[in-house]
């Protein structure tokens, strides 16, 4: 058992040797790395002396600005949203409008007395990058006759082609309107020529990308539906050009238009024109985005705007009629002004 001890007692003390010298050893070679080092931590030492005052004067500013730094952070975090808020609603498929003002005035015609209050709510979707659906109305407010004017009902939908062409079809239905007891208007459906709607199909041409002007010619012609004189279809057809322009100066964009009637209306559905070939548009649009101007609902789009429309086959004796509504007997000349405001939501 001795033996034993002995030999258990002289293996720690070979370890402990080994170990030892090994240490020893590690000592040693670190030991040249630390000389080489010395000096430079000498000369390191000034600087680190300098440079204190200036961390302890430093300390103040930083702890002062902290608040600040933090205070800014959350900044950011608000124009992110507006930003994909912005983002959201360019991309949303559909709108919402809704048009007030002073007279209707459609292809060089007033529909319902010119000087009487429009209310035409209007909307859309864009089903694809191509096609869109929609619907209008109007109603034409008569001070004289309350609850008469002129009512039209509108649905829609365009397909862009390209840049350069979309086509369009639209049905248009105008309820007759101070009907006696027990009369009805024509149904909805009811695309005959003693019905009260009307197909109409439009070809528009952006020239923008061609010639690099901002025109666009638009064609119609009426399908189906009110257009009917000789017991035919007249397909009376209307075409006009359009050109648009910006007055940054002002802050206004604008329309000039011209427009005619190239063949058709002996059924006189466009009522203020002539059979055949004959001028019936020459127009000019304004408007300007006032939506920065007016401080309340600012996520609502508003401008104002005014219009002129000349139209020659209009002379000053033209009386407008029962169909408008109208109890007054009032004129109409060729000299036709129109304004209000719209809102896009």
């Amino acid at each position: 058992m001795k033996n034993f001890y002995f030999a258990f007692i002289l293996s720690l003390m070979v370890c402990f040797s080994t170990t030892y010298s090994q240490d020893t050893t590690a000592v040693e070679q670190a030991a040249p790395a630390v000389e080489q080092a010395a000096p430079a931590v000498e000369q390191a030492a000034p600087a680190v002396e300098q440079a204190a005052p200036a961390v302890e004067q430093a300390a103040p500013a930083v702890e002062q600005a902290a608040p600040a730094v933090e205070q800014a952070a959350p900044a950011e975090q608000p124009s992110e949203a507006v930003a994909e808020e912005e983002a959201a609603e360019s991309e949303k498929p559909w709108a919402i409008s809704l048009n007030v003002g002073k007279g209707y005035l459609w292809r060089g015609q007033p529909l319902g007395l010119p000087d009487h209050l429009v209310f035409q709510p209007g909307f859309s979707y864009q089903v694809t990058p191509e096609l869109s659906i929609g619907a209008w109305m109007t109603k034409n407010y008569n001070d004289n006759n309350p609850g008469q004017g002129y009512d039209e009902y509108d649905i829609y939908a365009s397909y862009t082609v390209n840049d350069f062409v979309t086509v369009g079809l639209a049905s248009y239905y105008f309820p007759a309107l101070g009907l006696e007891a027990g009369e009805e208007n024509p149904a909805w459906t009811d695309f005959s020529g003693e019905g009260l709607q009307t197909l109409d199909a439009t070809v528009t041409v952006d020239l923008s990308s061609k010639i690099n002007q901002p025109i666009t010619i638009l064609w119609s012609t009426f399908l189906a539906g009110a257009d009917v004189a000789d017991d035919a279809n007249q397909f009376t057809s209307y075409a006009e050009a359009t050109y648009s322009f910006e007055i940054e100066k002002f802050g206004l964009s604008g329309t000039g238009t011209v427009g005619a009637i190239v063949f058709g209306n002996k059924s006189a559905y466009y009522t203020f024109a002539k059979d055949g070939f004959n001028l019936v548009n020459i127009s000019g649009r304004v408007s300007k985005d006032v939506t920065s101007m007016i401080p309340f609902m600012q996520h609502i789009s508003k401008s104002m705007w005014g219009s002129f429309t000349y139209n020659p086959q209009i002379s000053d004796d033209n009386e407008t009629t029962t169909y408008y509504g109208s109890s007054d007997g009032a004129k109409i000349g060729p000299a036709l002004f129109s304004l209000g405001m719209q809102f896009d939501f």
